[in-house]
């Protein structure tokens, strides 16, 4: 959905394809492309097939969804519900002149956004969706050689979670780097280990388990190339809809993960 107010002058919006374009096999289009079943994540997968195809793969990438960016500094104001975010009115968003707001900080590649403490993935997954899923999930990073059985433990085991990862500011090569495995991530899961619920929530299910492992390849990516994590981390900021008044801002914000 186009967003209903200006963003920065080079924004560009992103539409997916036609389907008939995308080198997805049919069965794998069919049932997970056209069901929704991916959520944001299908024009991720296609996002990345268009830039693997340019000739030049050099520079950053600015990626936001529709009413969540990642920003380099506090704008807006703190949400009453999600203490790592920002909340901006859609008044506030229409009347903001961004400049270079969603640029990396210290001239770096990636503006990542904020990060939440857990007990663990595994115990956190748990606590609001089907365990079944994580594991089998899991089992089958191992078995594509996404994750060895070590990173598969740290996957599982690790104590905090970037929401909506895919958000953000980041090099190219790493965009298409990471979404190469999260792509074979949910074939293989598509194929080997996904259920269907009835449940409007749960139905989310392949969404919840890539936005996961979205989060744990991003941060690997970034400590195996020294990068520092603390010096890249952003401001998630939220929008509030058009017609939400100043004390409904919240409502419809909130996200169980």
């Amino acid at each position: 959905m186009k967003p209903e107010f200006r963003i920065w002058d080079d924004f560009i919006f992103y539409e997916t394809p036609n389907f008939s374009a995308q080198n997805f096999d049919s069965s794998f289009k069919k049932n997970c492309l056209n069901n929704k079943v991916f959520g944001e994540y299908s024009s991720l997968f296609a996002l990345k097939d268009e830039l693997k195809n340019e000739i030049d793969n050099e520079g950053l990438i600015t990626i936001c969804q529709y009413r969540r960016f990642v920003f380099n500094q506090k704008l807006g104001h703190q949400s009453n519900t999600m203490p790592w975010a920002r909340v901006l009115t859609f008044d506030e968003i229409t009347s903001l002149n961004i400049k270079d707001e969603y640029l990396p900080l210290r001239g770096g590649d990636f503006l990542i956004g904020s990060r939440i403490s857990l007990p663990s993935v595994l115990q956190h997954y748990a606590d609001y969706h089907f365990l079944r899923d994580i594991l089998k999930f899991t089992s089958i990073l191992i078995d594509l050689e996404i994750l060895t059985e070590t990173k598969a433990l740290n996957f599982l085991n690790q104590s905090f979670l970037i929401p909506s990862p895919s958000c953000g500011t980041f090099s190219i090569k790493s965009f298409i780097t990471i979404f190469e495995e999260i792509e074979l991530a949910a074939k293989g899961f598509w194929s080997h280990g996904y259920r269907p619920y009835d449940d409007p929530y749960q139905s989310r299910v392949m969404g919840f388990l890539l936005e996961r492992l979205n989060s744990f390849l991003l941060l690997s990516y970034m400590s195996e190339a020294s990068l520092s994590i603390d010096d890249s981390l952003g401001i998630t900021t939220l929008v509030a809809s058009k017609d939400a008044k100043n004390n409904d801002v919240q409502k419809g914000l909130v996200k169980n993960y």
